[in-house]
């Protein structure tokens, strides 16, 4: 089982649900690699780029039963972050 944090930073100001705008997205996940699974952890956003300026929203899940679900590594950009918490080729 591996933990990993993923930045994303976003060229144009994103928006949430609630209006409030933000920059950049740090996601923590939790990888079973044997399984090839990951479920959530949580995610905060910052009002600046890279992880920097004001916390905008900070979400854990968790202890969230719905959300803290397992689900299966996806094609794509869930297949690339997989590859690189479990040290796949």
């Amino acid at each position: 089982m591996v933990d990993m944090w993923a930045l994303y930073d976003y060229r144009e100001t994103q928006t949430r649900r609630s209006g409030d705008p933000y920059s950049s997205r740090k996601v923590q996940s939790e990888y079973m690699c044997t399984e090839k699974v990951k479920r959530l952890i949580k995610v905060e956003e910052f009002s600046g780029h890279m992880g920097s300026g004001e916390v905008v929203h900070k979400q854990s899940y968790l202890f969230s039963t719905e959300q803290s679900k397992w689900t299966q590594i996806n094609l794509g950009g869930g297949e690339s972050l997989w590859k690189m918490a479990c040290k796949k080729d």
